[in-house]
């Protein structure tokens, strides 16, 4: 099989679990990673997610931590550069971030910037944070952001906490002019292999998710990189019931994205029996996936812990 595949469970925060019950919850029933969603003023609902992080760092002992994802663009890098590098020692070298750039026009207008700026914007925050995590003196000058030479933020993990890319390849964004439009095919994968140490995509189907596992691997290539360390991560969402039916219609209601659309659950989310959502996982270890970030289950928030149990008990048996 190769690599021992990874499951980790993120956290929905709500009315249901507290952090330290969600993340205490997740590393006795073994999972490997505890996630928090991007929540940003703008971006929904919900805590900070480097917040949340914290205090499941101090509750738990062995599970890695990450954002699923951080949209980089919508704060200040050398913040972020000092926080990240903060839980880095305070979870003992138990964090990774998980990057993105964001879809939604309304931040942009809420921030103040054009949204096709933001993967330029991105790939200098990946810069900066590289940087200051691991030159003794730093000084940066870019299109977006300058500044003199500032002294090093150590980190715990050496060189710096690993950095995975998310995004997916396609998909629709608003224009300049507010016309909806195919958004890059290429960007979030040539990120991944220029700067990456994972690859975190959302919203991909297995055949597509080789596609990109390819294409990262040839832009890691041109960039000199093909021998650096790489993970692949994949950002899902997930439901398990005793019939399909039941999954499926728990699956739409409970969507974050897809509008409420059955179709898009059938195509994304891994829904249905035991069996079902094994059979589906398969297909994406066959094409290389090793670390599933289920973002949370899709049911109500007072059935998240017996979900929790379920998947824990009933499906990741069947990958270890």
């Amino acid at each position: 099989m190769g690599k021992e595949l990874k499951f980790a469970i993120g956290y929905g925060g709500g009315k249901g679990m507290s952090v330290p019950q969600a993340a205490t919850l997740a590393e006795n029933l073994g999972y490997d990673g505890f996630s928090a969603g991007a929540a940003i003023i703008g971006y929904g609902g919900g805590l900070d997610g480097l917040m949340v992080l914290a205090q499941a760092a101090a509750v738990t002992e062995r599970v890695r931590l990450h954002p699923s994802v951080m949209l980089l663009p919508f704060t200040h890098p050398l913040v972020l550069a000092k926080q990240v590098a903060s839980l880095d020692h305070l979870s003992k070298g138990r964090i990774f971030l998980g990057v993105g750039v964001g879809e939604r026009n309304r931040l942009h207008q809420i921030y103040g910037f054009p949204m096709e700026e933001r993967g330029a914007r991105a790939d200098e925050y990946i810069e900066i944070l590289k940087g200051v995590w691991t030159q003794p003196t730093y000084k940066y000058e870019g299109k977006f952001w300058n500044f003199g030479e500032i002294p090093q933020e150590s980190t715990y993990q050496k060189p710096h906490p690993p950095i995975w890319i998310g995004g997916r390849v396609g998909g629709v964004e608003f224009g300049p002019n507010g016309e909806r439009r195919f958004k890059s095919k290429l960007a979030a994968v040539r990120r991944a292999g220029r700067y990456g140490d994972g690859w975190l995509p959302y919203f991909t189907v297995p055949q597509d998710y080789k596609a990109t596992m390819d294409m990262v691997k040839g832009y890691a290539k041109e960039y000199g990189r093909e021998q650096h360390p790489f993970s692949w991560g994949l950002h899902l969402f997930m439901v398990v019931k005793d019939n399909y039916e039941d999954a499926l219609a728990s699956a739409t209601q409970h969507q974050s994205f897809g509008g409420g659309n059955p179709e898009f659950s059938k195509r994304f989310d891994i829904i249905g029996t035991p069996e079902d959502c094994i059979k589906r996982l398969q297909e994406y270890v066959d094409v290389g996936v090793e670390y599933f970030a289920i973002q949370r289950p899709l049911v109500p928030e007072e059935e998240v812990p017996s979900q929790m149990e379920r998947i824990a008990k009933e499906i990741i048996p069947n990958f270890r």
